[in-house]
Formats: structure tokens, C-alpha cells, sequence
């Protein structure tokens, strides 16, 4: 189920509704005029950050529907910049209660900013799971397309990629690779919504949480397994 193991979710932010209820442990958000983090009563302002939770969590939907949820509102409204990725990766760093940092956004195109946030991220012992993008091939996001994440694109219900999925071959700091490093469900994928109720939606933003949950199960039965072995077993 995924018990006691810390997702981190950074996004638009998470209303606890009935299918997650009881599994937001906590929430933030950055005070802008102190460019810090400050706890907050949970909430979601766009409701993107909803449907990917309940994948994660969720009671009926969920992957992983005992896992703690950290709710972080990155990016208030779907609206963001590289600061407040930053921002946000580098406090989720420093929780110890975190083992997955699930991020289901991005920035089109390659942009080397966050790498450092992302490694430090990494030596902290804590996976992230990024969605890749949903711009089609030969297209990615950052950090999404960063070697040091485990990259995912989505996967239609034929089992093959959606034709919307990003993906393809990066050039970077002297490394080729490609991304996405795999494809989950990711078109027609059932959540829960602001308000309550459920809907289906598309996008590398739902297969993500689907995989951050599966990393959880494995946690959670592993506790002390390495993030290159976590990676390796997903």
C-alpha cells in the first residue's frame, strides 16, 4: 500500500478530498516576499495537482493509497517560472520524511538551471519522477529531460506511446541519452477532481504518479534500497 513512505507532489497544489482524504500530511507554499517555504492548510488552485495525487494515493484510484503526501504549490494557478522549480526541488531535498519527489510539470525545452537541484536531490537519497512533456516527438520538458531523473511519458490504451507523449534523443554535458526512460498509462486515466467526483484525463502528468506509486510499493517492502537499484527494479 505503500504505508509510511513520503511522496512529495509539486504542482498546482492538492484539495484533500474524499478519495485522498487523510493522506496529505503536509503542504506548502513559497512566500514570495521571503522567497521561503511556509506551511499552509492544504489546497490546490487549478486542480491538476488533485487528479495527480489521488493516482499516487488515492483510496480507490491510487497506486499507492497509503503513502504520506506532501502537498508543495508549485506552480500556483499552472503558472510558474525555473526559480519556482528550484525553489521547491531544493526544500523537498531537505525533508527526510521524502523518498519520491513526483512532478508532473515542466518547462519545453532543455534547461540546464535545475540540474544541480535535481543531483542534490539525488544524493539525498530521494527519486524524482518527472513527466516528460506533452508536445509530441522530438519535444521534451525540464527537468524532465535530464538524465539524473527517472523520465516518463505516457502510453495510450493500446499499450503504445501517445501519439501527444514527448520524447527523443538529448545531447547534454557531454552525454547522449534518450527520453522518456519509460511510458505509463497516460491516456484516458481516471482521477479524482477539485469538488469531489471523478474524471478521465490525458497526459505524461498521469502516468507519472502511476509510476511514483509503483516506486512507493517498492519502498515500502525495500526501505533500504539504493535509488540506482529503485530505479533499475522500475
Amino acid at each position: 500500500t505503500g504505508k509510511g513512505v513520503g511522496v512529495a507532489i509539486l504542482d498546482t497544489g492538492v484539495e484533500e478530498v474524499e478519495e485522498i482524504a487523510g493522506r496529505v500530511a503536509s503542504a506548502f507554499r513559497l512566500d514570495r516576499t521571503t522567497n521561503t517555504p511556509v506551511a499552509i492548510q492544504s489546497e490546490d488552485t487549478e486542480g491538476h495537482g488533485t487528479h495527480v495525487a489521488g493516482l499516487v494515493a488515492g483510496s480507490r484510484v491510487g497506486v499507492a493509497p497509503e503513502a504520506d503526501l506532501m502537498n508543495y504549490v508549485m506552480i500556483p494557478n499552472a503558472l510558474g517560472n525555473i526559480s519556482d522549480f528550484i525553489f521547491a526541488i531544493d526544500f523537498v531535498a531537505r525533508r527526510p520524511e521524502i523518498a519520491i519527489l513526483n512532478m508532473s510539470a515542466g518547462i519545453p525545452g532543455f534547461h540546464g538551471a535545475m540540474k544541480s537541484s535535481v543531483v542534490l536531490l539525488k544524493r539525498m537519497g530521494i527519486l524524482p519522477v518527472i513527466a516528460v512533456g506533452n508536445e509530441g516527438p522530438n519535444t521534451s520538458r525540464s527537468p524532465g529531460n535530464y538524465a539524473e531523473v527517472l523520465s516518463v511519458g505516457a502510453a495510450n490504451r493500446h499499450g503504445r506511446v501517445a501519439s501527444f507523449s514527448s520524447g527523443g534523443s538529448m545531447v547534454a554535458d557531454a552525454q547522449s541519452y534518450d527520453v522518456p526512460d519509460l511510458v505509463a498509462p497516460g491516456a484516458e486515466v481516471t482521477s479524482c477532481v477539485m469538488g469531489g467526483g471523478y474524471e478521465a484525463w490525458d497526459g505524461s502528468s498521469m502516468a507519472t504518479p502511476l509510476v511514483s506509486g509503483i516506486a512507493a510499493l517498492i519502498v515500502e517492502r525495500f526501505p533500504t534500497i539504493t535509488l540506482s537499484d529503485l530505479t533499475e527494479e522500475i
